[in-house]
């Protein structure tokens, strides 16, 4: 996935899915630019592999009780 490095632009964050309905399944790592989703997106076969997705400097939030179902944790 590309990450670009935006000085002072919006927070980024990536949120791990799990069996969303465009990817039944599978779990989907979809990053966020400013609170909207980009088109950047990594498909995996585990949790792990999905995390692997997500840059090393990220720290991972629980998925909150209002949370959709399908997520599964969020990095920031």
């Amino acid at each position: 996935m590309e990450r670009k490095q935006f000085r002072g632009g919006p927070p980024e964050m990536f949120v791990v899915y799990y069996h969303p309905r465009d990817y039944l399944g599978y779990f989907v790592v979809r990053r966020w630019m400013g609170g909207k989703p980009t088109e950047d997106f990594a498909i995996a076969n585990t949790l792990e592999d999905a995390r692997a997705e997500v840059p090393s400097d990220m720290l991972r939030v629980d998925r909150l009780s209002e949370d959709d179902a399908v997520i599964v944790e969020t990095w920031i």
